[in-house]
């Protein structure tokens, strides 16, 4: 499943062409050079592909497609460490090719073909791109994602008026401390270390505004961790008493309190 995983997202990045041109090339590499200098230096640009699926199949790192469980779209970018050595695989392929046909007129023909099949690629992803770009894919489904928490954001760094903010910011959604506009030092996150901690067991002690999710655990809209401040404020009503709601949306909601 790791190999598959990967390579989905290779061939939504890479493209039919690109690959079928890099496995003529690879093939061009391992008959010519096998481990010879120049056949080493081709092979290390192989370097950084290897160690992304050692990794995905070690369990360091995670790549979410149509093809993962769960299905979901994550990390699709890291298929981009396989382009250096597919590239350059293509481009041995290519000059392979042009080399065995000297003629002019023979080599404007396999350059007219060659651009008539990019064409057709980039046609194909033209006609489906979020449908057939994973990276795509997974920008869609961030922005629709954290639309709700944006706004939330955007709607405290308008109303700001002073006193510091409990957030966590490694929930899902809730990376929008930039977007805030406040000085780090009048806002309370995990990265916090200990000042987190001791605003989440005191917020009213420590923060007059509070951001957070309020998205159920396993919802559907919920694939990353659950939000600590939430969590804190469900626990202990008598402080969630303390402020009230002054906006809310479907996934967040931002809390000032009572003064």
């Amino acid at each position: 499943m790791t190999l598959v995983t990967f390579h989905a997202s290779v061939l939504g990045t890479a493209g039919t062409l690109l690959l079928v041109m890099a496995g003529a090339g690879l093939f061009v590499a391992a008959y010519r050079w096998r481990l010879s200098t120049a056949g080493l230096v081709f092979w290390l640009t192989a370097s950084a592909y290897v160690f992304a699926v050692l990794s995905m199949y070690m369990g360091q790192t995670a790549i979410n497609n149509a093809h993962s469980l769960p299905s979901t779209w994550w990390n699709n970018r890291f298929a981009v460490t396989a382009m250096p050595l597919y590239l350059v695989a293509a481009a041995l392929a290519v000059d392979r090719v042009f080399a065995r046909f000297p003629a002019r007129a023979a080599r404007a023909v396999l350059a007219g073909m060659l651009l008539v099949a990019t064409v057709l690629q980039v046609n194909w992803w033209a006609n489906g791109p979020i449908a057939r770009a994973p990276v795509l894919a997974e920008a869609q489904m961030s922005r629709d994602s954290t639309r709700y928490s944006t706004a939330a954001a955007r709607w405290l760094s308008e109303h700001y008026d002073g006193g510091s903010v409990l957030i966590d910011e490694s929930a899902r959604g809730n990376s929008v401390v930039p977007l805030l506009g406040i000085d780090i030092s009048q806002i309370y996150l995990r990265a916090s270390g200990d000042l987190f901690d001791q605003a989440l067991a005191n917020p009213a002690a420590h923060a007059r505004w509070i951001l957070l999710n309020v998205e159920e655990e396993g919802s559907a809209i919920n694939s990353g961790p659950v939000d600590l401040v939430d969590q804190a404020l469900i626990r202990l009503p008598s402080v969630r008493a303390q402020y009230h709601t002054v906006y809310s949306s479907p996934t967040h909601a931002v809390l000032q309190r009572n003064d």
